[in-house]
């Protein structure tokens, strides 16, 4: 049976792909410059084709993000934006909006703290305190749209208990 199906599929799916190369090699159905045909199956056999348009320069017009080169269409603008990590230039997406990865996500101020090593008192005994500093970083590409990154919990430091600095760290800068 598992074979029987295969074999109807693969012979009606040539039968489509047959229709679709007729159709694009007699030129009745050409795509212009910067498009490519999409194939929308609607059963297995028949389809429909269309142009879609790809591989538009920043600041072209475009609907959604395959149509630019860089995957990046910004949607109030309705233009594609550059996204060239290796020179440092970023597309910035804010939440909400479509993403490949979190680097095609706006930036966000984390404030991360810790309780961070200070050195020794007169006794020999380690000292720290709570220091808090703030970065930024990515808003993180969740199936396939930006959201903001997770503030981090904050430790709970108490000055007055004296086994505050028994998980204290260096400062990581």
């Amino acid at each position: 049976m598992k074979f029987a199906l295969t074999m109807m599929f693969l012979l009606t799916s040539n039968f489509a792909q047959s229709n679709i190369d007729r159709l694009t090699n007699t030129g009745s159905f050409n795509c212009g410059e910067k498009e490519a045909i999409k194939i929308n199956m609607q059963s297995i056999s028949s389809a429909t084709l269309e142009c879609r348009k790809f591989g538009q320069s920043p600041g072209d017009l475009c609907g959604e993000d395959s149509e630019c080169s860089s995957a990046c269409c910004a949607p109030e603008t309705g233009r594609c934006r550059i996204h060239d990590p290796a020179s440092g230039q970023f597309c910035s997406k804010p939440a909400g909006q479509s993403c490949k990865d979190s680097s095609y996500c706006q930036t966000y101020p984390i404030t991360k703290c810790i309780i961070a090593l200070t050195g020794d008192d007169g006794f020999g005994h380690k000292t720290c305190a709570l220091r808090c500093y703030t970065k930024s970083e990515n808003g993180e590409c969740i199936n396939n749209f930006c959201t903001p990154p997770a503030q981090p919990r904050r430790p709970s430091f108490d000055i007055n208990d004296p086994n505050r600095c028994d998980n204290a760290t260096k400062l990581p800068f």
